[in-house]
């Protein structure tokens, strides 16, 4: 059960650390620059995805 959990847990970091990513990468593309929000979204995804 444990390892279950585990699993379950680091397939959802992944899932929300992307959710967090794509948005910022996709506002990079359209506007060539990224807020200071968009910039700590885009840290906090990649922290959670790794």
């Amino acid at each position: 059960m444990n390892r279950t959990l585990t699993l379950i847990a680091g397939v959802m970091f992944v899932l929300i650390g992307m959710a967090l990513v794509m948005p910022a990468v996709a506002q990079m593309r359209d506007t060539g620059a990224l807020p200071t929000a968009g910039v700590a979204l885009f840290l906090l995804g990649l922290t959670l995805t790794l």
